[in-house]
């Protein structure tokens, strides 16, 4: 029996774990901790915000779309925002809960600046002039009695795999011209990067993002 099946539960297209007693994963921009978030939305409470240096007017390239959740803030904050996912699972469970969240009055005009693209992001993203920032988000590993050891969390490594390298993403977003880059990773990881160092680093209780800038862009 394989370990995982895709459902369709309560109108959400979903990824059950078949081994571990883990709630199946669905991508729900309505739920209340996100609407928690938009509720108390601004640069003060949101590092990522300030991470990629955004204001209502930038566009965005999400490299490691994921859940979405990270682009679904910037895009409430006002920003343009293009999601790349390289895993087709997560990928149709993004655009569900994107289609679901189009259907909603009070989220249609935020997902209305999300634009979803499947492929590898090391292959860059034609039809966009220019980014002013990128984020990679390479999914940390996380231990089971952290905070952000969530069932979700648990679930999406355990699909997924964690620690996975920004590197290769990284160099893109320098090859594309992108000025500005935000690599998430946990507060206390010590890996270096082989190529470059960044500016500086925002740090949060549990993660941080490393800053990386291009001079003259």
């Amino acid at each position: 029996m394989s370990q995982y099946r895709i459902e369709q539960i309560d109108d959400r297209l979903s990824l059950v774990d078949c081994w571990d007693d883990f709630s199946p994963l669905a991508v729900d921009f309505g739920s209340s901790s996100m609407r928690y978030r938009l509720e108390h939305l601004s640069a003060k409470n949101e590092m990522l915000i300030k991470a990629v240096g955004a204001n209502r007017t930038y566009t965005i390239l999400d490299m490691t779309a994921g859940l979405g959740k990270d682009a679904f803030i910037l895009a409430a904050f006002g920003c343009e925002v293009y999601l790349k996912e390289r895993s087709k699972v997560l990928y149709l469970l993004l655009s569900d809960g994107l289609r679901r969240a189009s259907q909603n009055p009070d989220l249609q005009s935020i997902v209305a600046r999300m634009h979803l693209f499947f492929g590898d992001s090391c292959e860059g993203l034609e039809g966009v002039e220019r980014f002013d920032a990128a984020m990679i988000d390479p999914m940390f590993a996380v231990k089971k009695k952290s905070a952000l050891a969530s069932g979700e969390m648990q679930i999406l490594q355990s699909y997924i795999g964690g620690n996975l390298t920004p590197e290769n993403l990284l160099s893109t977003a320098f090859d594309m011209g992108i000025p500005r880059i935000a690599v998430k990773r946990a507060l206390r990881d010590t890996t270096t990067y082989s190529d470059r160092s960044p500016v500086y680093s925002l740090k949060g209780r549990s993660s941080r993002f490393d800053i990386f800038m291009q001079q003259g862009i």
